[in-house]
């Protein structure tokens, strides 16, 4: 986490150690008092892990950012096929 007025001087930091994003994105960001923002999605691919960088999180003041790698997040993959077929067979 890191206060979301320093968004620009990570991105910056993280392009320059490791280049340009691989992808970026715009998702709607709305608060508690309803006041509407844009997020901006940053995600740099590599051959191991990803790192994702949001410039909102839970509160407008905080901006995000997660190392994820290949291995975890294939094992998240799987863990949620089997929750959601386990959730289907519980309603058979």
């Amino acid at each position: 986490m890191f206060r979301s007025s320093y968004y620009q001087k990570i991105l910056d930091a993280f392009s320059g150690a490791y280049g340009p994003p691989d992808r970026t994105g715009e998702l709607p960001w709305q608060n508690a008092m309803g006041a509407q923002f844009v997020n901006h999605i940053t995600v740099w691919e590599r051959s191991s892990a990803s790192i994702h960088m949001n410039r909102y999180g839970s509160e407008i003041t905080d901006g995000g950012l997660t190392i994820i790698t290949n291995e975890w997040r294939q094992w998240r993959i799987d863990h949620l096929k089997e929750k959601r077929k386990s959730a289907v067979e519980d309603i058979k």
